[in-house]
């Protein structure tokens, strides 16, 4: 559905690309992922670098997970100052939460290893 509002010229365009993205990170399909990531025009948004990150680590991306990582955690330096609270707050189901810890510790995020 928002691959076709984005066909159609939507006005949030660049915000539906950043979705898709995401989802496609969260569906564990990196090819999309990475194609949409990097259509997405949305860098003046720090969650789209913490997303940008976790999607290209997981593709083995490293040098654009680590400027995407650098560039989020320049933009917001304490957001995981209690990460471990984050992703229930946004009521992320178990499953979720555990792909996007995951993910942030493979991007190289300062995340402790006891954050369920």
């Amino acid at each position: 559905m928002m691959e076709e509002a984005i066909a159609r010229g939507a006005v949030q365009s660049g915000y539906y690309v950043g979705t898709v993205a995401l989802a496609y990170y969260m569906q564990d399909d990196n090819s999309c992922a990475v194609e949409w990531i990097r259509r997405a025009d949305l860098k003046q948004f720090s969650i789209y670098y913490f997303v940008a990150a976790l999607i290209f680590a997981r593709s083995g991306l490293e040098r654009d997970a680590k400027a995407s990582a650098s560039a989020f955690m320049a933009m917001r330096p304490r957001f995981f100052d209690d990460f471990s609270r984050e992703p229930s707050a946004r009521n992320f189901n178990a499953r979720d939460r555990a792909i996007r810890i995951k993910g942030a510790r493979d991007a190289g995020f300062p995340v402790g290893l006891q954050t369920n």
